[in-house]
């Protein structure tokens, strides 16, 4: 089960927020926006291999899908995806 606690709260009886985690997850909130999240150790394990899995699925499906394709042009159409999704990026880090 997921918690939800003001920076500040969380701030006043961080041994709270820490125990907290053995339940779930500890959304930290600043003026009601989201600001960070407090995982337990355990909880951390599992969503990191959750995520190595998901890019292992989307690697092989990848691979399978550009299996006779050059690589030199793969090579320039991640370039070109990774330079606008990072463009992406650095325009809501801006307008944030």
């Amino acid at each position: 089960m997921t918690t939800r606690l003001s920076l500040e709260a969380a701030r006043g009886d961080f041994d709270a927020t820490l125990a907290a985690t053995c339940h779930g997850p500890v959304v930290l909130e600043d003026a009601g926006n989201a600001r960070a999240v407090v995982l337990s150790p355990e909880d951390f394990e599992e969503y990191q291999a959750f995520v190595r899995q998901r890019l292992a699925e989307t690697v092989a499906t990848i691979r399978t899908a550009n299996k006779d394709t050059d690589p030199e042009q793969v090579m320039r159409e991640v370039t070109a995806t990774v330079g606008e999704v990072r463009g992406e990026m650095y325009d809501r880090i801006r307008r944030s």
